[in-house]
């Protein structure tokens, strides 16, 4: 096994445990509620480098703590480059004497040995050094801000049959470089041709084009979701409107039609395909 792999198993399904020491930061409950962070982190030679951003949320009853911990990232050997997504809950926390503890709880008790070390000073949020089996590296939170820079829905485009299903994802973040973790809040706005449950699945209704919205971080964006009946070889999904090849037989169109961009020789929206006039 390599030493990337072994990081992945680490990140992606090993124990970590956290502890973090910090002297005149936790008065009262100012550990509660939810920080954004990013850690750079290399192993022992070098030889392979990690990069992870996210959020964490930590609640507070008495001197335990709990919550969850989000993060993606990347981890590279200079050849091979893994993606790391996935999240903890966090469980048997405690804050004694200034100093606080906590587990990311690995589900899935694959390297239960494994642990993180968190040693953290207060500067402007948190910051300090990480110290993993076979790595470590650097660590830098802060309060995570009620508006985020942007959200963007993946994936982009979206299609699917009717009867389908498919998982929308709301990706917010601070800036490019650092991907944080918001609820996101879902609408069909085109609830006859398809719907959104709270978690992102969207479920074709209907034939059509289907405009989903979602809400996180303040901020808000619109994905639109091509439904068709049939399979096609190639489809293009448009502000209002969706035009789509099947593997045989001739291009169709649907959707908005205020400037004839259906190409059917009128002006009237369709909310079913409908043949492009002229091939």
């Amino acid at each position: 096994m390599t030493q990337a792999s072994s990081w992945k198993i680490l990140r992606v399904a090993g124990v970590a445990v956290a502890g973090v020491a910090c002297t005149d930061l936790f008065g009262g409950s100012a550990i509660e509620g939810r920080w954004d962070f990013v850690e750079m982190l290399s192993d022992e030679a070098g030889t392979v480098m990690c990069s992870d951003t996210g959020s964490f949320l930590i609640s507070k009853k008495g001197r335990e703590l709990s919550g969850d911990f989000h993060q993606v990232g990347t981890c590279s050997n200079g050849s091979v480059t893994i993606d790391i997504a996935h999240e903890f809950p966090i469980a048997e926390g405690t804050e004694e004497g200034g100093s606080v503890r906590f587990t990311k709880v690995d589900t899935l008790d694959v390297l239960p040995e494994l642990n993180c070390t968190y040693r953290l000073a207060k500067n402007d949020g948190l910051e300090g050094t990480v110290e993993c089996f076979r790595f470590s590296g650097t660590f830098r939170a802060r309060p995570a801000s009620g508006r985020s820079r942007s959200v963007t829905i993946a994936p982009d485009p979206a299609t699917l049959l009717v009867g389908g299903q498919i998982q929308l994802v709301a990706e917010t973040r601070e800036s490019d470089a650092q991907r944080v973790f918001r609820q996101a809040i879902w609408r069909s706005e085109t609830p006859a041709v398809a719907k959104v449950d709270a978690s992102g699945l969207v479920t074709g209704l209907a034939p059509g084009t289907a405009l989903i919205r979602a809400q996180a971080g303040g901020r808000v964006n619109d994905l639109t979701v091509a439904v068709t009946l049939t399979e096609y070889e190639s489809i293009h999904a448009a502000l209002g409107y969706t035009c789509a090849l099947p593997g045989i037989g001739e291009a169709l169109c649907w959707g908005s039609n205020q400037f004839g961009q259906l190409g059917n020789g009128n002006t009237v929206a369709r909310s079913t395909p409908e043949r492009v006039v002229g091939q």
